[in-house]
């Protein structure tokens, strides 16, 4: 029998895998997060019918004569690039911009994805569509040396109240304002426009004791005279006590005071920043002390580190302020860092914890194991966990989603190359029949 038959044979089982391959990348143009297959080919031993030869002094050398047996399917190569990420709109839908993968975990194996399309189980873990669970570490000061755990957005559940404890102001203080003494809040029952003087810039705000309660402040700057380092400015805070219906002002109980001086820059001089043998500044800054039914009396810290005094309009508002009332967890979302940060109905924002993202040296030694899902191998490489962002992995982005990087254009190619060359091959096979033919006919 001719060596052409099993020769062409091989020819067409390489041809149809190589088919399989492209039906399904095909297949998968719409998968989340797939990664399309190449079907790279090899030729298989070749027979010597004649080795090679070296010159000799009066003749040439001889090539060696060989007659190939056919070809293989060496391997077939995944391809990672990046897919095309699509904006869904919906918040538990997550993609990689960029190397790596998601951790999830089945209960005993870990396996990893690019398809970021998940949702919250009834115990509010995130999951993918199979029930396998996202990891991450559910702290705020997170550790990517400590286990991996499943990721958890506790909705519904509350947040404590937390009692201010400081307040920090940022702004300005005009530095043409006219000297003031004794002004009187606009919002005074007892106010008289015409007999007395108002604040320089009066600013409201609220503090919250340990139950959570809010309590109505506000707060005024006036200008008195000049200090050793520049202008000096009194200011002055008060609770402000409504009456029953919660509408008109009854009452405005002091709860803190003090003195700001300025140096010639229009900079806030504190007792810290004095030198030995200058003189002492006038900058004097006493807590908010407000005493409180039910519950522990407040003292709030004062800071004005990023006030000045320049010659523009005056403008001092709250900066930040660490006191809140109790909430429950409304929302959340994940940031580029892996960071899931969760909205509180009392319009507060916390970190809950982060997801973990996966990373490998050869991503294509990973298996394939259906579901969108790639397995750990021996030529892969162990898994790096870690944030996104760090050690090679890439970002996340919420509200997206991967798409498959199969390319129909190059598809369809590869597929009319692949049938033309499985028909070839079955040429081949009529051909040598044919001459088989032909030489039982020689008996004839």
């Amino acid at each position: 029998m001719i060596r052409s038959l099993s020769t062409a044979v091989t020819g067409l089982g390489s041809h149809q895998d190589k088919m399989d391959v492209v039906g399904n990348n095909i297949a998968n143009v719409n998968t989340t997060g797939f990664k399309s297959d190449d079907a790279r080919f090899q030729d298989l031993i070749s027979q010597t019918i004649g080795g090679a030869t070296a010159p000799l002094e009066d003749r040439g050398g001889v090539n060696p004569n060989q007659v190939g047996m056919g070809t293989r399917i060496a391997a077939t190569m995944t391809d990672h690039t990046q897919g095309s990420i699509e904006t869904t709109g919906r918040g538990n839908d997550l993609a990689i911009e960029g190397e790596g993968f998601f951790a999830l975990h089945d209960g005993e194996e870990y396996y990893h994805t690019r398809d970021g399309s998940f949702d919250l189980d009834s115990n509010r873990e995130m999951v993918n569509s199979d029930g396998l669970k996202v990891m991450g570490w559910m702290e705020e000061d997170v550790d990517t040396t400590e286990d991996l755990e499943p990721i958890r957005i506790p909705l519904g559940e509350s947040m404590e109240a937390r009692a201010s404890q400081n307040m920090d102001f940022s702004g300005n203080l005009n530095a043409d304002a006219e000297e003031v003494t004794d002004p009187v809040f606009s919002i005074d029952p007892d106010f008289d426009s015409e007999d007395d003087s108002r604040y320089a810039f009066e600013g409201d705000y609220y503090v919250y004791d340990s139950l959570g309660r809010r309590h109505d402040i506000a707060y005024g700057f006036y200008r008195d005279g000049e200090g050793e380092y520049g202008n000096v400015w009194n200011f002055d805070v008060v609770e402000v006590i409504y009456d029953e219906g919660g509408e008109e002002v009854e009452e405005l109980e002091e709860i803190s005071t003090g003195t700001l001086e300025f140096d010639s820059n229009g900079q806030l001089v504190l007792p810290e920043d004095v030198g030995e043998g200058d003189p002492d500044t006038e900058t004097s800054i006493d807590p908010i002390e407000l005493e409180v039914d039910d519950a522990e009396d407040l003292e709030v810290d004062l800071g004005f580190g990023d006030v000045t005094q320049l010659s523009e309009d005056s403008e001092v508002i709250v900066d930040d302020h660490d006191g809140f009332s109790a909430g429950e967890l409304i929302d959340f979302d994940i940031e580029e860092t892996g960071a899931i940060r969760g909205t509180y109905s009392n319009g507060m924002r916390e970190v809950l914890g982060y997801a973990a993202m996966s990373y490998f040296p050869n991503a294509e030694g990973l298996s394939k194991e259906g579901g969108n899902l790639f397995a750990e191998t021996a030529n892969s490489g162990e898994a790096r966990i870690g944030l996104p962002g760090e050690g090679g992995r890439g970002v996340i982005q919420d509200s997206s989603l991967e798409m498959s990087n199969a390319d129909l254009a190059d598809e369809f190619t590869e597929l009319v190359t692949s049938s033309r060359g499985f028909q070839a091959n079955t040429r081949v096979i009529s051909s040598s029949d044919e001459i088989l033919t032909e030489v039982i006919n020689m008996q004839r």
